[in-house]
C-alpha cells in the first residue's frame, strides 16, 4: 500500500479558500512512475468540513439510475450487472428543484455542496495544477463528472483488471468510505483500486479478469488518487474479502481527448 502523505495545510491555523486547499493537496500528492507512468495519491483532499458535507449529503439511488450496462463490459463480472448505481453531475444538476426535493429531502443541501465542489475540480486553476503534477502537455476536448455507489453484490462488486479507453487522457477517484467506523476498516482494505504491470495484466483470470496487484490504494476516507491513460495504465478492484463490506461510495473525473459519453 503506497503511504498516503499528509496534507500540506492539515493543522494550520491558517484559513484558506476551498480552491487553496484542494490544490495545495493536489500539488503535495505522492507521484508514483510504477507500474506504469504517472499515478497519484493523496489524503485529506477537502477540508474537514467539506468532506463531512459530500458523506452527509451523498446523493441517494433515487436521483441515481441503475446502471444496467455494467455486467455486459469486458471489465465488471456479469454476476454483477445492475449492482451499480450512477449519475453524471450534470445530470443531477437538471433535476428540477420541485422534483429534486421530492425525491430527496436533502436535495438544496445536497445540491449546493456538489456545486461548490465541482466548481473547483473543473476550473482551470485545477486543471492546469493536475497537468502539471502529471506531466502531461496534450489538452483535453471532453470532461465528465461521475458520482457512483456500487452494491456489494451476492460475491462482492469487483472490477476486472484494464487499461481503460484509448480515448482518455487522464482519470481521478474520490473515495467516500460508509457506515461505521468497523465497516470504514473493512473497506480500507477491500476496496481499494489496484495497479497491475503488464505481465500481471496478461495473466489475469479468464473467469473474473483478476490478477496480483502491485500497488493497492487504500479506500480511506477523504482520499483520492488519479492517474494518465495509456494502453498500460492497468488498474482493477479486487472482490471483497469481509462478509459485509457495506457500499463503495466513490466520485470519479475523467478528461478525454475526444468526445466520449459512456
Amino acid at each position: 500500500y503506497p503511504p498516503c502523505p499528509k496534507h500540506p495545510l492539515l493543522g494550520s491555523s491558517q484559513q484558506v479558500s476551498l480552491d487553496t486547499w484542494i490544490i495545495a493537496g493536489l500539488k503535495g500528492a505522492l507521484v508514483l512512475d510504477h507500474p506504469f507512468k504517472r499515478s497519484l495519491y493523496w489524503c485529506n483532499v477537502f477540508p474537514p468540513a467539506v468532506y463531512q458535507q459530500l458523506s452527509a449529503f451523498w446523493l441517494p439511488p433515487q436521483v441515481m439510475h441503475k446502471d444496467a450496462k455494467s455486467g455486459k463490459s469486458k471489465q465488471v463480472s456479469h454476476r454483477f450487472a445492475g449492482a451499480r448505481y450512477k449519475t453524471s453531475l450534470q445530470e443531477f444538476m437538471k433535476i428540477p428543484a420541485v422534483r429534486g426535493r421530492r425525491l430527496w429531502k436533502n436535495y438544496d443541501k445536497g445540491r449546493e455542496i456538489w456545486r461548490k465542489v465541482s466548481t473547483v475540480l473543473n476550473s482551470k486553476e485545477f486543471v492546469a495544477a493536475l497537468w502539471e503534477k502529471m506531466g502531461l502537455k496534450r489538452p483535453w476536448l471532453f470532461r465528465d463528472f461521475r458520482i457512483q455507489s456500487d452494491t456489494a453484490g451476492s460475491s462482492g462488486y469487483s472490477i476486472g483488471v484494464h487499461p481503460d479507453i484509448s480515448k482518455k487522457i487522464a482519470t481521478m477517484m474520490f473515495y467516500l468510505p460508509s457506515g461505521d467506523k468497523a465497516m470504514q476498516k473493512r473497506q480500507a482494505g477491500d476496496f481499494g483500486t489496484c495497479l497491475h504491470t503488464r505481465e500481471q495484466y496478461t495473466k489475469r483470470s479468464k473467469y473474473d479478469g483478476q490478477s496480483k496487484c502491485e500497488h493497492k490504494f487504500m479506500f480511506l476516507p477523504n482520499s483520492g488518487y488519479s492517474f494518465t491513460v495509456s494502453k498500460y495504465s492497468f488498474h482493477s478492484v479486487e472482490p471483497r474479502k469481509a462478509a459485509n463490506s457495506g457500499l463503495r461510495r466513490t466520485f470519479m473525473l475523467n478528461w478525454y481527448k475526444a468526445k466520449w459519453i459512456n
